[in-house]
């Protein structure tokens, strides 16, 4: 009950500091529909983990043939959206990634594939996350099908 009135809450916040400009969103949606059909386009997925010697972690999208899709900038409204979205993902609560993903359908449709946004909102496919978006410039979104099967990888950069 209390996701449902923080999230309640978060998109009232949301819809109030926010203004669409649609002839930006318009040219995004387009774009990002043009590059998904070709999977030239798409980079490919890596993650490698922790690796000896190296800061951090080693992931992100490289090279051409894979699933990521074009890298996708994130306006500062939607961000905190996404942040919260990204939150609820890390908890791995099918049924609440779900329901966040069906409350947040219009504003997650304006950054990634419709067909990718209602498979989470349906249950049709899985979504996890790589990344702090609330304290790292990037994080990865990865959909799979039920079987474990990755479909793509958004990432969404600030």
């Amino acid at each position: 009950m209390k996701k449902i009135i923080f999230s309640a809450l978060f998109f009232g916040i949301f819809l109030v500091a926010c203004e669409k400009n649609d002839t930006n969103l318009d040219a995004l949606t387009e774009s990002s529909t043009t590059m998904e059909r070709s999977d030239s386009d798409l980079r490919v997925y890596y993650d490698n983990g922790k690796v000896p010697g190296v800061e951090g972690v080693d992931y992100g999208c490289k090279g051409s043939g894979g699933s990521c899709l074009p890298t996708i900038t994130v306006d500062l409204p939607t961000q905190q959206v996404i942040t919260h979205v990204l939150e609820v993902v890390d908890l791995g609560d099918n049924e609440a990634i779900s329901e966040t993903f069906s409350t947040f359908r219009e504003t997650l449709t304006e950054v990634i594939s419709s067909d990718l946004v209602s498979g989470v909102a349906t249950g049709a496919l899985n979504v996890k996350n790589r990344g702090d978006f609330s304290t790292e410039t990037s994080a990865y979104l990865q959909f799979s099908t039920l079987e474990g099967e990755l479909v793509n990888v958004a990432q969404l950069k600030k």
